[in-house]
Order: structure tokens, then sequence, then C-alpha cells
């Protein structure tokens, strides 16, 4: 039985470009994600600001006394029409922040007290806009340290599942992407303690 792929086919897949397509597809899906998230960020702000629009109309509608009675009441009318939409809106919104919070919730719980693999150092911190998911480790900067829990999560595998070191109440758990953080060593660690 031959092969499936030569030696001279393993070089083939190096020029035919299935590296780059496999980057390429990882890109992607993080595009993808960022753009879901973005979309979602837009809805909040939509709300909010038809919120506002509706409540300056409803305003507006009392102190136009020059109006006719009829007038005012079916301006009332779509006011209120308008804002059971917006509460409905309001209440999926909230719902959804809420199953955010506690999938992170959860997610703290169950490694809050798992043995780290060994340390990392910040060293750049992503936009907040592109770095928002409901998984992400967020509230960090430059220079903080983290345990890194788990290796290679996520899509792609291009984070790592990471607890803070502050206090027991403080910290916090997530995902935090690979190329942002630098390995240092524990002994190292160790010695700029006892010094």
């Amino acid at each position: 039985m031959k092969h499936l792929i030569s030696r001279s086919g393993f070089k083939d897949i190096h020029r035919d470009g299935t590296l780059e397509l496999g980057i390429g597809i990882v890109l992607s899906i993080f595009a993808f994600d960022r753009y879901l998230q973005h979309k979602k960020q837009e809805k909040a702000l939509a709300v909010h600001e038809e919120k506002t629009r509706v409540l300056q109309q409803f305003l507006s509608a009392d102190r136009s006394a020059d109006n006719s009675q009829s007038t005012a009441t079916d301006q009332r009318i779509s006011i209120i029409e308008n804002a059971k939409e917006l509460e409905d809106k309001s209440r999926l919104l909230e719902t959804i922040n809420q199953i955010d919070l506690q999938q992170r919730t959860a997610m703290r719980q169950e490694h809050l007290n798992s043995k780290a693999q060994f340390q990392c150092q910040v060293r750049k911190v992503p936009p907040e806009n592109m770095f928002d998911g409901n998984k992400s480790l967020v509230g960090v900067e430059v220079g903080d340290v983290l345990d890194v829990l788990e290796e290679g999560v996520g899509p792609g595998k291009l984070y790592n599942l990471c607890r803070t070191t502050k206090s027991q109440e403080a910290k916090q758990v997530g995902w935090y992407p690979v190329w942002f953080l630098e390995k240092i060593s524990i002994e190292a660690e160790n010695k700029e303690i006892k010094t």
C-alpha cells in the first residue's frame, strides 16, 4: 500500500498554500467573532439612544401646549408603544448580560483554586472593543502577572486560560491571547519575592 503523501508531496503542501489557508481561516474566524461583538455593542447603543429619543419626545409633547388635545393623546400613545418595544429589547439585552455574567462567574468558581502550570507577565493589552467576550480576561494592565491554568484554549487554541494574581476576592479567570503574554520562570519569581 502506497503512502498517501510521499516525500515530494509533503514539500508540495508547503508550496500549495495549505499553511496560508489555515492561517487565513483562523483569522477569518477571529474577525467574524469581533464583528458579532461589535454588532452587539451597536445594538445596545441603539437601544440606549432610542430610549433617550422617546423620553425627549415625551417631554416635548408635554411642553407643547399649543397642540390640540387629540394630537397630544396620539403622540403619547405612540410614545408608549415605542417604550414597550424598547422595554422588550432592553429586557433581551439584560438577559444576554445576565447570561454573560453567569458564564464568567461559573468559569471563575471552577478555576479559582486550580493549580497554575506557570506564570506569565502581560506585555500588551488588547483594545477593549476587540476583546470583550464573555470568556475574556479583562481589567489587566501591562506588567500584571497571571497564572496560566491551561494552554491553547479557545478558537485556534490562540488563548491561555489565565487567572489574575490579585487578592482572593479580586481574582478573575478568563482567556487571554498567547501573543500578548511572556512566560516567566517560577524560580525567578521566587527569588524576587525573597529579596
